[in-house]
C-alpha cells in the first residue's frame, strides 16, 4: 500500500502543477457519485488552497441535479461540503461561495 500512496502522492503533484487543475478536478467530479471516500479526499489534496475549482463543479452539479434527479443532496455532495475548507474559497471568491449556498438553499 505504500507503494500506491507514493504513486498517488506523485500524481497529484503532477497535476497541481498543471494549468488545467480546475477543469481536471471539474471532470473527475463529474462522477462523484462512483468515487470512494479515499477519491474525493485527493480531489480535495488536489484542489489545495484553490477550493474554487471544487466549488464550481459542486455548484454546477446541483443546479442540474436539482432538474433531473430532485431535491435529495447526494452523499458524495456533502462529503465534499464537508472535507473542503469553504473559508478559502470565501476568501478568493465570494460570489461563487454565495451561489453555491443560494443553490442549496433549494435542498
Amino acid at each position: 500500500k505504500a507503494v500506491v500512496s507514493t504513486q498517488s502522492t506523485g500524481a497529484i503533484g503532477k497535476i497541481r502543477q498543471l494549468k488545467y487543475k480546475g477543469e481536471f478536478i471539474e471532470r473527475y467530479l463529474q462522477n462523484a457519485r462512483r468515487l470512494s471516500t479515499k477519491k474525493l479526499d485527493l480531489v480535495v489534496e488536489l484542489a489545495g488552497n484553490d477550493v474554487t475549482s471544487i466549488v464550481e463543479a459542486l455548484t454546477k452539479q446541483l443546479t442540474e441535479h436539482i432538474h433531473t434527479e430532485g431535491w435529495v443532496l447526494p452523499s458524495p455532495t456533502k462529503y465534499l461540503l464537508d472535507s473542503a475548507d469553504l473559508y478559502l474559497c470565501k476568501l478568493s471568491d465570494g460570489e461563487l461561495l454565495d451561489k453555491l449556498f443560494l443553490t442549496l438553499r433549494n435542498f
